[in-house]
């Protein structure tokens, strides 16, 4: 095996691929929720609701976190794993029943959330451990294959829904998340990481508290962190509405409106490779051209035709992930490093809430005025880090300038 390729191991290959089967699942299943609960109510502020709920689960992050670092990564994996099986299994059981009222629906999404951020902590934990000596290609390789799947899940979930409907397409997501677990002895998820129960600890709040004092005693990083949480505001609430329109207004099958978002799968790959491609633009620049991009996607949505919403989920895909990258080395050179951890976080923690209040706004917003009117207003929002990020822009040049 030649030196380049020597990472990737056996064991590597085979978490990921137990990694790929669960995001594959999770895939399906973001496209097919919306629809069922389209299905059920016709109504586009439950559908808001039910993202909103999803939402939610950032709420919790403080216990997640607290868990993972306590935890062995073993048996949390396989509880996380067992945990979301049991709750997904319960979605098409209930809906073949005919009991699954919206708020089952809503209190088993929080759960399931749950589950799934508590996934995604394990794993910045585990990756490390297992795979120490590459552990940044070992990264690397598997957002790519996440990447992979948001196209791929979206796929399969129209020929299931096409085919066999909702009930056997939930049934799979149940099953795809026994994959990392039949894998564990493949895999060798560590059973115990060292203790950190007699290691000082400062509280979850109080990092969060110290980061964002950080980001907004600086004009630019609090202009970049109300540019984001729009950029956040947007991406949360267009999903439900652009479903709800290609449903309500265009009529589609839920085949071709599941294969429509792997468009916005393709979007979030190619917004993740912009700043390669555009090296030469300076980062400010670059983010500037991104919320642009989602300001044109979202007027895309507002054509009187169907091609208008994909066209508008791409560009507002492509819009947002480069917009996130951006953010990331903005934030790496206008943040010491000391304190970027934190920075980061009270970041994520402040766009999270963005994610909850969003689809809960536009949910209304769409039910009184229609989703065209909830469109507009996200268009308006949209504007808003073009014209911060410009202010700031001119406040550095007279800065340098004097």
């Amino acid at each position: 095996m030649s030196k380049s390729n020597s990472w990737m191991t056996s064991r590597f290959l085979i978490y990921a691929a137990g990694n790929f089967i669960n995001t594959t699942g999770n895939s399906m299943y973001d496209v097919a929720m919306p629809l069922l609960v389209y299905h059920l109510t016709h109504s586009s502020l439950a559908m808001s609701v039910t993202v909103a709920t999803e939402a939610g689960a950032v709420l919790f992050q403080p216990l997640i976190g607290t868990l993972v670092d306590r935890t062995s990564p073993r048996t949390l994996l396989t509880i996380a794993m067992l945990y979301q099986a049991m709750l997904s299994g319960t979605i098409p059981l209930l809906y073949g029943l005919h009991d699954l009222t919206l708020g089952v629906i809503y209190g088993l999404t929080l759960l399931l959330s749950l589950g799934r951020n508590a996934l995604l902590s394990i794993q910045t934990v585990v990756v490390p451990m297992m795979f120490a000596d590459f552990k940044d290609r070992a990264s690397a390789g598997l957002t790519a294959s996440y990447t992979v799947t948001t196209i791929l899940g979206p796929l399969l979930g129209g020929v299931m829904l096409a085919w066999t409907g909702y009930q056997a397409l939930l049934w799979m997501n149940c099953v795809s998340f026994l994959a990392p677990v039949i894998l564990l002895p493949w895999t060798r998820v560590p059973v115990r990481k060292r203790s950190m129960q007699n290691t000082p600890r400062t509280s979850w709040w109080s990092h969060t508290q110290m980061g964002f004092q950080e980001l907004t005693k600086h004009d630019f990083t609090k202009n970049l962190l109300v540019s984001l949480v729009a950029l956040r505001m947007v991406n949360a609430a267009i999903l439900p509405l652009a479903t709800f329109l290609l449903k309500h207004e265009f009529g589609l099958s839920n085949a071709f409106v599941s294969w429509i978002f792997i468009l916005q799968g393709i979007g979030s790959l190619i917004g993740t490779q912009l700043p390669m491609r555009w090296h030469r633009l300076s980062t400010l620049h670059f983010l500037l051209y991104m919320a642009g991009l989602n300001v044109v996607g979202l007027l895309c949505i507002l054509l009187p035709t169907w091609p208008g919403v994909p066209a508008g989920l791409l560009l507002g895909a492509i819009g947002y992930l480069g917009a996130a990258v951006a953010r990331n080395l903005l934030l790496q050179n206008h943040i010491p490093s000391e304190l970027l951890g934190r920075a980061n976080a009270s970041f994520r923690t402040v766009t999270g809430m963005a994610a909850i209040v969003a689809p809960l706004a536009m949910g209304e917003v769409s039910q009184a005025w229609g989703a065209k009117s909830a469109v507009i207003v996200l268009a308006c929002v949209a504007v808003v880090p073009i014209l911060l990020m410009v202010r700031s822009k001119d406040r550095a040049s007279v800065s340098s300038a004097s």
